[in-house]
C-alpha cells in the first residue's frame, strides 16, 4: 500500500531529524542505500528497512534511540550483517542503526590484559592490534576477518576455539549499553547482584545496543599442535570425539568435516591436501607450555588410531596449520561449488549421540533425494548440517523446509537444542516451543519488557509471535507485572503450529560472504547507571 502525503511528510521529518543528530552524511534513506541491509548473510529473509543510521559515538546513539521512542519506530542494531539468522533486520519499516563507525580501539591495557573498543571494531583488527604483546582476543567465529565485536555481543559468537576457551561471554567484563528509549547504563560483571551482563550477552540485539565493551585479552599460547586425522567412516570419527575428551584430554579445537565438504574445500582456493578419498577428517588441535604438549598430542594421536584412523598427520610448522584452518573456515564458502543454494543449519547435541544423529542426517537427506554436506564443531556437537538445493527446481524448496525441521527435530529428541552458536533471530524463532514451555517463553518475555518496554528493539526476534510486531509492543507496554500482560505460550504456539518454518536458506553462498560462527546464549554480570565509565583496568 502506497503511503499517504501526511506519512511520507513524517517520515520526511524523521529523516531531517535523524541528519541533524548524525550529519548528512550519516543517514541511509534512498531505496537503492537501503538494498543492501534488507537482510543480512541469510539472504531468504528480506525486509527493507525505512532508513540507515551511522552514530558516531554512544551519545550520539541515545540520541538517536531517544528520538526513535519518542516517534515509536522500531529499530534494529547491525554490526557487520554476517549473520546468519536474521537478526539484523529492521522488519515492520524499522530503522537499523549500522555501528560501522564506531571502530576505536579506545584503550589497551596490557599489564591487566584487557581492552576497551566500541563495538564496530572487526574482531580480528583486535588480535592484530595486540599481536606485539603477544596477546591476542580469543573468540574467533569463521567470519572473524569481517564480524565485530558488537555483534559477537549480540549473538555470544563462539568459533573453532569455544571447546577450551568458551564463547564471547566468557571474555566480555564490561559494556555500556543504549536502551531503546535512549537511556545509557554501564553492566560490569565486578558488581554484585543479579548477572545482567550475562543476560544481554546473547540478547540478540532485543534488549539494547552496546556501544562500548572492555574484553579480556589473552596471551598466546607458546606451543600450538595441530592434528590432522582421516577416517573411512563417518561414525569412526564421531566416536574418536568423544573418546578423546573422555581421556582427560582437552583440545582448543576439535572439527570435523564430512567427504562433500572435503571434495568442495579442495576444488577451491582453500585446498590444503586433504584426502578425497576420506569419508572425514577431524582437525584436532591442542595447545599450551611445551612441557607435556608431545605428550598429550601422541596420546590423542593413539586414541584417533585406536577409534579407526586411517591416519594421523601433525601440521610440521605453523604455515601448514594455518592452511589446514583455511581449508576449515573456508568450508562454508567452498559449499558453493556442490550446488547454487543451501540451508545452513545449526543445532547442538551431546557429544555422545554425535554417531546417531549425524546417521539421521544423512538418512533425512536421502529421503528427501538432497546432498548434504557436514563441517562443525564436533568437540561440543555444534552441528552444521548443509543441505544443497537448486532454487530452480520448484520441488526442492518444500523438500529442503521439510528436511531441514526433520533435522533439527532429531537433534531436539536426541537431547539437543535448535541452534548451537548463529543465533534464533528472525528464522528460527519458530522452533522455540519445540524446547521451551509455554511458561518458559512468558518468562523471556517478561525479561525483555525489564530491559525493552516500548518493544521497540529490534521486534520479532528470538520470541516468536503470533501476530508480529504490533503485538509484541501492545504487549511490552504494559506492566510485567499485570497477569496477563505477555501473550501466553498457548496463543503463538497454536497459530504457529501449522506453518511450515523456514530454516537457513543461503542463495549463491559463493558471492554471499561465510556469516559468523555465533549463537544464543545468557550467562553472568551487572547494571551500573551512566555515567559511571567503563573499567580500565587501573
Amino acid at each position: 500500500m502506497a503511503a499517504n502525503p501526511q506519512q511520507i511528510q513524517a517520515q520526511d521529518a524523521l529523516i531531517n531529524e535523524l541528519r541533524e543528530i548524525v550529519g548528512d552524511e550519516g543517514v541511509l534513506s534512498e531505496p537503492d542505500e537501503l538494498l543492501v541491509y534488507e537482510c543480512d548473510g541469510l539472504p531468504q529473509h528480506k525486509h527493507p528497512p525505512r532508513a540507515v543510521v551511522f552514530p558516531n559515538s554512544t551519545e550520539e546513539t541515545a540520541e538517536v534511540l531517544e528520538l526513535l521512542s519518542s516517534e515509536g519506530v522500531s529499530f534494529a542494531p547491525r554490526g557487520a550483517g554476517t549473520g546468519l539468522s536474521g537478526g539484523a533486520l529492521a522488519i515492520d519499516r524499522g530503522v537499523v542503526i549500522e555501528l560501522a563507525r564506531m571502530r576505536k580501539i579506545l584503550s589497551i591495557d596490557p599489564e591487566n590484559r584487557i581492552a576497551r573498543v566500541q563495538t564496530g571494531l572487526v574482531n580480528a583488527q583486535l588480535s592484530r592490534a595486540v599481536a606485539h604483546l603477544g596477546l591476542y582476543y580469543v573468540p574467533d567465529p569463521s567470519s572473524q576477518p569481517s564480524c565485530t565485536i558488537g555483534g559477537n555481543i549480540a549473538e555470544n559468537a563462539g568459533g573453532i576455539h569455544c571447546l577450551k576457551y568458551g564463547t564471547t561471554t566468557d571474555h566480555v567484563l564490561a559494556a555500556r549499553v543504549v536502551l531503546s528509549d535512549g537511556s545509557i547504563v554501564d553492566l560490569d560483571h565486578d558488581k554484585c547482584g543479579y548477572d545482567l551482563l550475562g543476560t544481554f550477552v546473547g540478547s540478540e540485539g532485543t534488549f539494547g545496543i552496546a556501544t562500548e565493551a572492555t574484553v579480556k585479552l589473552s596471551p598466546v599460547p607458546p606451543a600450538v599442535r595441530t592434528l590432522l586425522a582421516d577416517f573411512l567412516d563417518v561414525g569412526d570419527a564421531s566416536r574418536a570425539v568423544s573418546a578423546i575428551i573422555a581421556a582427560g584430554l582437552l583440545p582448543a579445537a576439535l572439527e570435523m568435516m564430512d567427504n562433500a565438504i572435503i571434495r568442495a574445500v579442495e576444488a577451491s582456493v582453500f585446498t590444503a591436501g586433504l584426502p578425497l578419498d576420506a569419508q572425514a577428517v577431524l582437525l584436532v588441535e591442542l595447545d599450551g607450555v611445551e612441557a607435556g604438549i608431545d605428550d598429550d598430542a601422541e596420546k590423542a594421536g593413539a586414541i584417533l588410531r585406536e577409534h579407526g584412523a586411517r591416519s594421523v598427520h601433525s601440521a610440521t610448522d605453523e604455515k601448514e596449520r594455518k592452511k589446514l584452518w583455511a581449508a576449515r573456515k573456508g568450508a562454508f564458502g567452498a559449499v558453493g561449488r556442490l550446488s547454487p543454494d543451501i540451508m545452513i543449519q545449526d543445532a547442538v547435541v551431546p557429544r555422545s549421540r554425535l554417531p546417531e544423529v549425524l546417521a539421521e542426517t544423512y538418512r533425512i537427506s536421502a529421503q528427501y533425494h538432497l546432498q548434504l554436506a557436514n563441517v562443525f564443531h564436533a568437540g561440543d556437537g555444534n552441528l552444521h548440517p548443509l543441505i544443497c538445493f537448486d532454487l530452480r527446481r520448484g520441488d526442492d524448496l518444500e523438500n529442503v523446509r521439510q528436511a531441514g525441521r526433520a533435522i533439527m527435530e532429531a537433534c531436539v529428541r536426541a537431547g539437543g537444542s535448535i541452534t548451537g552458536e548463529h543465533g534464533v533471530g528472525l528464522d528460527k524463532s519458530g522452533y522455540l516451543p519445540l524446547i521451551f514451555s509455554d511458561d518458559d517463553m512468558d518468562a523471556m518475555l517478561r525479561v525483555r519488557a525489564a530491559f525493552d518496554p516500548s518493544g521497540l528493539c529490534n521486534p520479532g526476534k528470538i520470541i516468536p509471535l503470533p501476530r508480529g510486531c504490533g503485538e509484541a509492543r501492545a504487549v511490552a507496554t504494559q506492566s510485567v507485572s499485570e497477569p496477563g500482560a505477555i501473550a501466553t505460550g498457548s496463543s503463538w504456539r497454536s497459530e504457529r503450529a501449522a506453518q511450515s518454518v523456514d530454516s537457513q536458506l543461503l542463495l549463491d553462498p559463493v558471492a554471499t560472504a561465510p556469516g559468523s560462527d555465533t549463537g544464543e546464549g545468557l550467562a553472568r554480570r551487572n547494571f551500573v547507571p551512566h555515567p559511571n565509565p567503563l573499567p580500565k583496568g587501573e
